[in-house]
């Protein structure tokens, strides 16, 4: 648990996460993948909604000698569905895998939950090069990693927000036999490369490097896409929505207190928390259906954990642990907080049906099945929410607070000699100029100061790699993830679409649907939209550092971790808003 004491010593630096992990919770015990029929309505969801092994993962290519994982289960959720404004169905489904504790040493081993960053970068990567129980090879064969967190702990990568990886946002058309539609892409991320936390450069001005695939590094500052021009308009509404409201608060209001008061004020087409109508799920969402803050991204990994627990109820009963790295660092703080809050809700409404106030806890949670509340959301889902046991969060190279973060880039990259002193002057300037566009509420215009940083930074050191400076100009190679992953075979074994086709023969599922459903996983591919980012563009200058404070106060472990050659998210920086976290054990 960090510290308030303890100063610098409360960082840990590491420039892996396997060995952070390994140390500390055992003191405890991207593409879019598009479809014209939502899984909500399918076989598969309707019929075998609780049958694991539809899940079940299938056969997997593994190199000679190697010993296979026996037993991982893979496949989408469903999470929203809801009508466009042209009158077509659209829908939303999360993709997961699953790997229970492939040696556990206790009876009930933790789960872990990994998040990647981006936002739009695939958890796959944190399985198959981080801290996941497989390798891939460049002839695209499976190796074991021997120092998988999922030896001792079960692990579950998920892939969000939608859009991401096999996750994806349909916006073809639905109805049974209608035609299947391959989501187009436009110039930004076309080559189905993740950025790492919405400062990309795939606007089509020129500055792509190749070798960054998957987690590539741009600006938001070029010249809009087409595509994007209706996703701009909208965010740009969101942005004067909240610069209005900032401008009505008196500038004697500390900027922490402004922030708070926003929030309770709800903008951006929310109730205020007195009005008895539930929150206009839209304000959350872009009108394409994807997730614009962590609002939204709560709401649908809610969505998804209830629908996991209730397929895998035996993980209710351990501990949980959410883990990730880069911007992760504002989803993990965000989703463990609403599970918290969500958590005291439920045991309240146990402790007032007279018959749950002294039952174990255990008990609880099972009681907490039956109350049958449902999720509020435009979901297909029905799944009821449950007690999840939080017990603590582990993040890595994390963007948490970013109105800190920033204002360290140039004095860390002047010092060491990566820039010139007129460059670090030049930075500086549009540090403030983010700094105090954060303050007036305009989180959007914010960012835009932000990806001119990091253009300024790539274009004095000749194209650095900001997420780890020994690299030189190269990136992170995820390319043979990539071609892995949109194999035919691979995506059948993982019931991408839907159940593989083994089990759909092996159940008598009628051939029509059975075609259906081969026809969309051919359709499938693994890539990550470039709307992910885009949509998120808001969000990226918004703080979660409360939100850790509030987990903390509230007994859930906290773990924080550095790189020590990361400059994306230096450790100076994170050791600001670390040191500065208000809270009171």
């Amino acid at each position: 648990m960090l510290s308030k004491t303890v100063g610098f010593s409360t960082l840990v630096v590491l420039t892996t996460a396997v060995a952070i992990i390994t140390a500390t919770t055992t003191t405890n015990a991207a593409a879019t993948s598009s479809r014209s029929q939502p899984m909500a309505n399918n076989w598969a969801a309707t019929q075998q909604s609780n049958d694991r092994q539809s899940h079940r993962v299938g056969p997997l290519p593994w190199a000679a000698g190697e010993d296979p994982i026996r037993e991982s289960y893979a496949g989408n959720f469903p999470i929203r569905q809801w009508t466009t404004k042209v009158g077509s169905k659209a829908d939303a489904e999360m993709f997961y895998w699953f790997f229970p504790a492939l040696k556990p040493k206790v009876e009930n081993p933790p789960l872990i939950i990994w998040l990647q960053g981006g936002p739009g970068a695939s958890s796959m990567i944190g399985l198959f090069y981080e801290t996941g129980p497989i390798h891939v090879t460049e002839d695209h064969k499976l190796i074991r990693n021997n120092n998988t967190w999922a030896t001792e702990y079960s692990m579950l990568f998920i892939e969000q927000p939608v859009g991401t990886g096999y996750s994806f946002v349909d916006q073809g058309g639905s109805g049974k036999g209608s035609k299947h539609k391959k989501k187009s892409q436009s110039g930004r991320g076309s080559r189905g490369e993740n950025d790492d936390e919405g400062d990309g450069d795939d606007d089509g001005d020129g500055d792509d490097t190749p070798e960054f695939d998957n987690e590539e590094e741009d600006d938001d500052d070029g010249d809009e896409d087409v595509r994007f021009e209706e996703l701009d308009a909208e965010l740009e509404r969101d942005q004067e929505e909240e610069a209005a409201f900032f401008a009505t608060l008196p500038s004697t209001h500390p900027f922490e207190v402004k922030v708070a008061a926003a929030a309770s004020k709800r903008p951006r087409g929310q109730t205020g928390n007195n009005d008895s109508k539930a929150e206009d799920p839209d304000a959350m969402y872009t009108k394409a259906g994807y997730v614009k803050d962590q609002r939204a991204v709560v709401n649908d990994m809610m969505i998804f954990l209830d629908q996991f627990y209730e397929r895998y109820p035996e993980q209710q009963k351990v501990d949980l642990y959410i883990a990730g790295q880069s911007y992760a660092g504002k989803f993990i703080p965000s989703i463990a907080h609403a599970i918290m809050d969500r958590n005291k809700k439920l045991n309240a409404k146990l402790l007032q049906s007279g018959d749950g106030k002294e039952v174990e806890a255990d008990g609880m949670m099972a009681m907490a099945e039956t109350i049958g509340i449902q999720t509020v959301s435009k979901t297909a889902t029905k799944a009821k929410q449950r007690v999840i046991p939080i017990k603590g969060i582990s993040m890595g190279n994390t963007m948490t607070d970013p109105i800190t973060q920033i204002q360290i880039h140039a004095d860390h990259a002047y010092y060491l000699g990566l820039i010139t002193e007129p460059q670090a002057d030049q930075m500086r300037e549009y540090q403030r100029s983010a700094v105090e566009l954060v303050k007036q509420g305009r989180y959007l215009d914010a960012n835009r100061f932000r990806g001119k940083i990091f253009n300024l930074f790539r274009n004095s050191t000749g194209g650095l790699n900001t997420f780890d400076i020994r690299k030189g100009s190269h990136g992170m190679n995820w390319k043979p993830m990539t071609a892995l992953l949109n194999m035919p075979e691979i995506k059948d074994s993982l019931n991408v679409f839907g159940p593989r086709r083994s089990y759909l023969i092996q159940h008598n599922v009628p051939k029509q649907e059975v075609d259906r459903i081969e026809r969309g996983r051919r359709m499938a591919e693994y890539k990550t939209d470039p709307e992910v980012k885009q949509a998120m563009r808001g969000d990226i200058m918004r703080s979660t550092k409360p939100l850790v404070a509030s987990l903390l106060d509230n007994g859930v472990k906290v773990l924080a971790y550095q790189g020590i050659f990361d400059f994306r998210d230096a450790p100076a920086g994170s050791t600001h808003w670390i040191e500065t976290l208000d809270w009171r054990l």
